[in-house]
């Protein structure tokens, strides 16, 4: 079946989380979030830039709109209370293997909560049954240990680790872990 004809809901609610597709003038909302994080994910984040501004946030936002409806990549604002803590998104879609790869950011202030869990789960949910994906995975450098503990509480196996097969934000070699979770292809 062609992407375009799933019928992707552009939004999630979960226990104490609103999960939406950003949309034209977000941007203002993401930024603040990002600025306050900065330390945090310029260490693992390479679009994580100390100039990062209003402007790279509305960009991202329109492009990710673009890109859930031409079914190329599922980002979501996680809004807890109508505050925004959080951004996760599905993407890399490969419909032939049935897989893609999640990936997220918290903001600082957010951490601890449970939160990136909740998202997590439901994402890999809508994922494996809107889009019928069966192998999901979550990749990150070994030394994030928080997104790796994410991993893990939402029931994602570490498949291995990658030798240097990528850089880390200042440009030298790293490694990665990858974590996949298997769902039912029912």
């Amino acid at each position: 079946m062609d992407p375009l004809m799933y019928d992707v809901p552009d939004e999630i609610r979960t226990e104490r989380l609103h999960l939406r597709v950003p949309r034209a003038g977000d941007g203002a909302r993401i930024c603040p979030g990002v600025r306050a994080s900065m330390a945090e994910l310029k260490q693992w984040m390479p679009w994580a830039k100390t100039d990062y501004a209003e402007a790279d946030a509305e960009l991202w936002c329109r492009k990710s709109f673009f890109e859930f409806h031409a079914r190329k990549s599922i980002q979501l604002l996680m809004l807890c209370d109508d505050e925004h803590v959080g951004t996760l998104g599905a993407f890399d879609f490969d419909f032939a293997a049935r897989s893609c790869e999640i990936g997220y950011w918290l903001r600082t202030d957010c951490v601890g909560n449970g939160y990136m869990s909740e998202a997590v789960l439901a994402l890999g949910e809508l994922a494996s049954k809107t889009l019928k994906f069966h192998r999901i995975r979550i990749r990150c450098d070994p030394r994030n240990t928080r997104s790796a503990a994410v991993a893990r509480r939402c029931y994602y196996a570490l498949d291995g680790t990658m030798r240097h097969d990528a850089l880390d934000c200042e440009g030298k070699p790293r490694d990665t872990h990858v974590f996949s979770r298997l769902y039912d292809p029912a």
